[in-house]
C-alpha cells in the first residue's frame, strides 16, 4: 500500500499535545514533591511534641 499527503504543523515543543502531557506530568511530580516535604515536616513536628511529652512526664 502506498499514498502520500500533506499535513500541516499546529504546535511543536511544549505547546503540542505531548508537550502538553510532559507540562502536566512535571507539575504533578513538582505537587507530590511539595506534599512529601509537608508530611515530613509534619512528622518532624510530631516527633518534637512526643518528645517534650515523654519528658514532662518522666521527671
Amino acid at each position: 500500500m502506498e499514498g502520500s499527503g500533506k499535513m500541516v504543523v499546529t504546535a511543536v515543543g511544549v505547546n503540542s499535545q505531548t508537550g502538553i502531557i510532559m507540562t502536566l506530568l512535571g507539575a504533578a511530580k513538582d505537587v507530590v514533591e511539595e506534599e512529601r516535604k509537608a508530611a515530613k515536616r509534619e512528622g518532624l513536628l510530631l516527633k518534637k511534641k512526643l518528645i517534650t511529652f515523654t519528658c514532662i512526664f518522666s521527671e
